[in-house]
């Protein structure tokens, strides 16, 4: 009888699935979306996700509460093998120091990062064949790939923020509101002479009275009080 093969390993793996602050970044990569992509991936790639990381965060920021947490829980959890995430840009859009940056913390954790897009490659030993190993001569077949895809997230982000954020000042110098309006006001919709729908800020029914008489008690003189007899008295100066 031929002898049984022993069962490989369990694989762990985590999941961070993001979508930004921002509505113009999250177009067809709901965090639903991204959980079934990232879900598909890990049946094939037999990894048992033990936890899901959600981020509600802009991409290009550095200061991600969510990444920070995600790393102490590798750090406290080394059965796991890999992070998924359902594109590059999911997981940075910093461009190619802040993802190669990312990456190599991955590495010195010994988890490697895995894309549902199949863009990431395993890392390889180019000596391998000799039996020895250097870090020099670890290299990832998709490197370049890679590299590419990082900065076309950074630059996509950076194209859609010329162009909405120039859009919102050319806008609040005409006059009309992007933003929530500002204590005392409220915004209201208007359609403007050439059929578009624009926001402008009006007096609040309840607040705007409150600004109003802030002003009016600010402006009226102060009523200076005269000292009574027990004050003059014990020798207080009017």
């Amino acid at each position: 009888m031929p002898t049984p093969q022993p069962a490989s390993a369990p694989r762990f793996g985590i999941a961070l699935l993001r979508v930004s602050t921002d509505k113009q970044f999250q177009e067809g990569e709901s965090i639903e979306t991204q959980r079934r992509k990232v879900e598909f991936v890990a049946r094939r790639e037999r990894i048992d996700i033990v936890r899901f990381f959600i981020e509600h965060y802009s991409g290009r920021k550095s200061d991600r509460r969510i990444l920070d947490e995600l790393f102490d829980f590798l750090a406290d959890n080394r059965d796991i093998d890999a992070v998924i995430v359902g594109d590059i840009d999911r997981f940075t859009r910093g461009g190619t120091e802040i993802y190669l940056a990312l990456k190599r913390r991955l590495r010195e954790l010994n988890v490697r990062l895995v894309d549902t897009t199949g863009i990431i490659q395993p890392e390889r030993n180019r000596l391998e064949h000799l039996g020895v190993e250097y870090q020099w001569a670890i290299e990832s077949p998709s490197h370049y790939a890679e590299i590419f895809m990082a900065e076309k997230a950074r630059a996509e982000a950076s194209d859609i923020l010329t162009r909405t954020i120039g859009q919102q000042i050319q806008l609040t110098r005409d006059g009309y509101q992007c933003r929530s309006a500002n204590f005392g006001y409220r915004n209201l919709k208007i359609t403007t002479d050439d059929g578009k729908k624009k926001t402008i800020m009006v007096p609040h029914e309840v607040e705007g009275p409150w600004i109003v008489r802030m002003f009016e008690l600010k402006a009226e003189p102060a009523v200076r009080t005269s000292p009574g007899p027990d004050a003059r008295a014990r020798g207080c100066n009017p």
